[in-house]
């Protein structure tokens, strides 16, 4: 992870992979009675954003941080999003600036999950991902799914660094012997 001379996080998609990689360790080390209690995915995504945030904590001091739920843009409520039952966004967990939407900016929208505990891919949360990678300039969407004890399925959302306009999925499964996301080809 670096920045540049505008203060602009550049962080490679290996480094979001491994802080997942390592936060979904720990969730399943130290919160496996989640699973066995089969509570809200709400629950599990609070405790993975904790993990999470232990991963980006050097970002904390140049205002880039974790939430959960986040749903604002600037001081304003997140746009109307048809598909969603409130009819707002809300990720479940966002690394990012918070305030950069007011100016339009969104230089430090670093990623935008969305995860769902015993799903397959969800069309609904991967087109989420995509328009708020569009909308926001998130540099990665990530629609987690399938998390249970022990495993989890991950589509990794990034732009293709030949147009910037295209945007490539990349496929991982979490795999428990080696405790680390696997790309699945």
């Amino acid at each position: 992870m670096t920045f540049d001379n505008e203060n602009t996080l550049h962080i490679c998609k290996e480094e979001v992979i491994a802080a997942f990689s390592n936060a979904l360790t720990k969730l399943f080390e130290k919160d496996a009675q989640l699973f066995v209690f089969d509570v809200q995915e709400r629950a599990i995504a609070a405790r993975l954003a904790m993990y999470l945030r232990e991963e980006f904590l050097c970002l904390e001091e140049h205002g880039i941080t974790i939430d959960v739920e986040y749903n604002r843009d600037g001081k304003d409520v997140k746009r109307h999003h048809d598909t969603d039952e409130d009819g707002w966004i809300a990720p479940d967990i966002i690394l990012h600036q918070r305030g950069s939407g007011e100016n339009g900016e969104y230089k430090n929208d670093i990623f935008y999950c969305e995860m769902k505990k015993n799903s397959k891919s969800d069309a609904d949360d991967a087109t989420k991902v995509k328009e708020q990678m569009e909308e926001r300039k998130y540099k990665y969407g990530i629609d987690l799914y399938s998390i249970g004890s022990w495993a989890a399925r991950l589509d990794l959302y990034l732009r293709s660094s030949s147009t910037q306009k295209s945007i490539i999925r990349s496929s991982f499964y979490y795999e428990q012997s080696c405790h680390y996301l696997i790309h699945n080809k």
